[in-house]
């Protein structure tokens, strides 16, 4: 989530909106929709235009909340009313509702999460517990001798690159290496990639 942080991005919104021929995704993370809308004063709604999908994991910032309930849309309800005065009765009326008021996006329980698809009516369902995955044992949460260590990539304040260039794969390695030996995925082949 450095999006913000790595400043605006010179021509990213029209970049952005031609990658996909090139079969090139790219996720924006970002905590609130303030951070977009204060890099990208006048454009933020484009580019969020341009996203084929959207996760909600949370936060309490109050523009995004509001433009989440507003992107989830109403539902009809039907209300039932007595008058209980002099002359009595009973009403029916159909009712338009947010499907998720602002109040109940803000109060939504932490393992919840908001999934938007374009073409797709939007999700409300759990997080992924990451702890269930395959590959988890191999991370830094699951076994601190996994953990990452920046360290030996600089010499205090400097950048070590003479040890970055003996990690590097060379463009012999690259050309060399045989990639239809890789499995690939149904659905991920050229031209059906997801769309980001």
């Amino acid at each position: 989530d450095e999006f913000a942080n790595i400043g605006k991005i010179p021509n990213f919104l029209e970049l952005l909106s031609v990658v996909r021929k090139y079969n090139i995704s790219v996720n924006i993370i970002i905590q609130t929709m303030s951070q977009l809308k204060g890099m990208y004063k006048d454009s933020w709604e484009t580019l969020v235009g341009n996203c084929d999908s959207m996760i909600y994991l949370g936060g309490q910032e109050g523009s995004t909340i509001k433009m989440l309930s507003e992107k989830l849309g109403k539902e009809t309800i039907k209300t039932h009313s007595y008058n209980l005065g002099r002359s009595g009765g009973e009403s029916y009326q159909n009712q338009g509702r947010n499907l998720l008021t602002p109040d109940e996006i803000e109060q939504m329980d932490r393992a919840s999460e908001l999934v938007f698809v374009t073409g797709c009516k939007p999700i409300m369902t759990s997080k992924y517990d990451l702890s269930k995955h395959p590959n988890y044992r191999y991370s830094g949460e699951a076994d601190a001798k996994n953990n990452y260590d920046v360290s030996r990539f600089s010499l205090g304040n400097e950048i070590d690159y003479e040890y970055l260039d003996n990690c590097a794969i060379t463009e012999e390695e690259v050309n060399s290496f045989d990639f239809t030996a890789l499995e690939v995925k149904k659905g991920h082949q050229q031209g059906i990639h997801p769309r980001q």
